[in-house]
């Protein structure tokens, strides 16, 4: 299991952070403004990467990285 530095810690939530704006801004200019809707499709943004590095077995991301 490779150590998280506070340097990849901020890096990781950067690009959850990154990837929720984008799928609220895209809710909201397809219509979808109210705010539980919104709250799901960043939930819903987030949800892939976070399966993605919870995979032990996944050596590229994640727990399951070297680097």
């Amino acid at each position: 299991m490779s150590t998280l530095t506070k340097k990849k810690l901020v890096a990781i939530a950067e690009q959850y952070a990154y990837a929720a704006l984008v799928a609220v801004a895209t809710a909201y200019v397809a219509g979808y403004t109210t705010p539980s809707d919104l709250l799901k499709a960043a939930l819903i943004a987030i949800l892939g990467p976070l399966a993605i590095g919870a995979n032990p077995k996944n050596s590229a991301y994640g727990v399951g990285s070297k680097k």
